[in-house]
């Protein structure tokens, strides 16, 4: 509701203002302040709007876990500073995000999400070793090494993929989980593999200048002390 009201200042300028015009000014001044509280409870959210958000962010929870919390954070900082027009939005737009289907979960990856240890790669060795894999997800590097240690501080494994004479820590949620369960397949193939591709043992990682040891991905005093 707007209510144009000209000042005094405006009619002096124009001549033509009096004592009647003075009364008049003061009528309309007196009429806005009389309507302020209306138009202020007209735009004010009701109580049952109010809990009726409250209601639609309690169903959001089991809906959409992540805009749950991103709305709860949202109205606990706004509400109290909303129109009725600005909550009936808010009110219409948890409606419309309840209506839509619920986006399926992924199965949790158990490989990536478990704690390793020496006993999961049973080699029999201190620091686990060195070991490749063959992937065949068409990138191009068909075979990739690994480092695999134990942490002293936790005593669970970790994975350092290698490239040219870097290592780089691999993250389990990228995919050192799934990296353990291949080689824990056949930790003795793909830690001979790793030998014969890059000429150093795959336990000690020393330097395999015999033939035999070349061929084998392995140097002898490790070969027998692991039993091969």
């Amino acid at each position: 509701m707007a209510v144009e009201i000209m000042s005094e200042a405006m009619l002096r300028a124009a001549g033509v203002y009096n004592n009647d015009d003075r009364a008049k000014l003061n009528s309309q001044r007196n009429a806005v302040e009389r309507l302020r509280p209306l138009i202020v409870k007209h735009n004010t959210p009701t109580p049952k709007m109010v809990h009726y958000v409250e209601v639609l962010l309690d169903r959001l929870r089991e809906h959409d876990p992540a805009l749950h919390t991103r709305s709860v954070t949202w109205w606990d900082r706004n509400r109290n500073n909303l129109t009725r027009d600005q909550v009936s939005d808010v009110i219409n737009r948890l409606k419309a995000r309840l209506e839509q289907p619920v986006s399926p979960r992924p199965a949790p990856d158990t490989a990536a999400r478990r704690r390793w240890t020496k006993d999961d790669i049973p080699l029999g060795v201190k620091d686990i070793g060195r070991f490749a894999l063959v992937w065949d997800d068409n990138t191009g590097n068909k075979i990739r090494f690994y480092h695999v240690k134990v942490s002293k501080r936790t005593g669970f494994l970790y994975v350092m993929a290698r490239h040219g004479d870097s290592l780089t820590f691999v993250p389990f949620d990228q995919g050192a989980g799934k990296i353990l369960a291949l080689i824990a397949q056949d930790p003795q193939a793909a830690m001979l593999l790793y030998g014969r591709e890059i000429g150093s043992c795959g336990h000690c990682g020393r330097t395999l200048t015999k033939d035999q040891s070349r061929e084998r991905g392995i140097g002898p005093v490790c070969a027998r002390g692991m039993g091969w």
